[in-house]
């Protein structure tokens, strides 16, 4: 049997320090290839799927976990519909595929109210107190005025950023609140 796990991406998440907790999930193989075709590029210029594929190398780079990234579109929101109260978690089980884009709604269902982002896992019953995390997509909510961009934050939100934070999701991560942390 599937279980879903929803995670949110807050306004705070301009820190860069590396903490975080273990959500109960992990990968069976230790890597995931993300299926990532975001169109156009940043009032920086820099192209969004760019942006996603550096900050799979900084995981890549600071853990044992290897993302892979294709650079072909695949539908984050593909086996997944709207449930009757229109929030939350959305009804269905995903396609198996790792995908990520922008989106006006969490596939049908609604934003909360500050909300960036959320990543939609999917995991099975594992082992030793771990489930396996059979698929991961995250959306980004269209809603708000996005870059990508170095230094302090700014009024813009940075998808580098945001996407840090949202693979640590799909990694296996929770919140940190102890300190300040990308997590």
């Amino acid at each position: 049997m599937r279980r879903p796990i929803l995670a949110l991406a807050l306004l705070c998440l301009s820190f860069t320090v590396w903490s975080f907790n273990l959500d109960g999930n992990r990968w069976p193989e230790g890597q995931a290839t993300f299926f990532v075709d975001i169109p156009g590029a940043a009032p920086s210029g820099v192209t969004w799927n760019e942006a996603f594929e550096d900050s799979m190398a900084q995981w890549a780079d600071q853990t044992d976990f290897n993302f892979l990234f294709n650079p072909s579109y695949v539908d984050p929101c593909s086996g997944f519909s709207a449930n009757e109260s229109s929030d939350g978690f959305p009804d269905g089980g995903g396609d198996g595929l790792n995908g990520a884009d922008f989106t006006a709604h969490v596939c049908g269902n609604e934003y909360g109210l500050g909300v960036l982002a959320i990543t939609l896992s999917i995991a099975l019953p594992g082992n030793l107190g771990f489930a396996l995390v059979d698929q991961t997509d995250i959306v980004f909510n269209n809603n708000f005025d996005w870059d990508i961009y170095a230094g302090p934050r700014r009024s813009e939100i940075d998808f580098r950023r945001v996407a840090l934070h949202e693979l640590g999701h799909s990694v296996g991560l929770g919140h940190e609140n102890s300190s300040p942390a990308m997590m």
